[in-house]
């Protein structure tokens, strides 16, 4: 989609046009979904926390200001943050925030070979964000950092660090190229 239409849309829905809401929850509708469920990796919480997200997004688009998916994405992940929060404290354990910390995977074809899979699993939480982010959602390091409330040089450094583990765990497959480039 054309970024002056997107913006025009974006417009029309801050000024409570009911179509350019749909059309915004339709659009984002299965990206915000595959985040969501990466991070929780059960499906039901998934479409509940999605569902939230518009909720949140129609509540709160009239103020909203910056990047609007950037804006949407990190809706999404304030929710899974506190989702995790209130199932630690339901369960009186650590095991909420144990469950938290795990990541999927994701299923891009570069994302399949075991030797990767084994490599992404030797990155910190932090990390393993990142290059989500980064590669597998498109994010760049401005847009990271406000996800993730952190500096923009913190997500460089932690993205520089990803991929000197990942080449380093990777040097001997030819088949996978890890690089500053998009690994998917």
């Amino acid at each position: 989609m054309n970024d002056i239409l997107l913006l025009e849309i974006i417009q029309k829905a801050k000024n409570n046009d009911l179509p350019a809401l749909e059309f915004l929850c339709a659009h984002f509708y299965n990206r915000i979904y595959n985040y969501i469920h990466y991070k929780v990796d059960n499906s039901e919480d998934a479409k509940d926390l999605t569902n939230e997200v518009f909720v949140r997004m129609v509540k709160s688009i009239a103020s909203q200001s910056g990047d609007f998916k950037t804006w949407l994405y990190k809706i999404a992940a304030n929710l899974v943050i506190d989702f995790y929060r209130q199932k630690a404290s339901r369960k009186n354990t650590m095991a909420g925030y144990e469950e938290f910390t795990k990541t999927g995977i994701s299923t891009a074809p570069a994302f399949e070979s075991l030797e990767y899979l084994e490599a992404l699993n030797t990155l910190t939480e932090e990390q393993k964000e990142v290059v989500r982010l980064r590669f597998a959602e498109g994010f760049d390091t401005n847009e990271i950092a406000e996800i993730l409330q952190k500096t923009p040089n913190a997500v460089k450094a932690l993205q520089f660090r990803a991929m000197e583990k990942l080449k380093a765990m990777l040097k001997d497959d030819k088949n996978i190229k890890v690089g500053q480039g998009n690994p998917c």
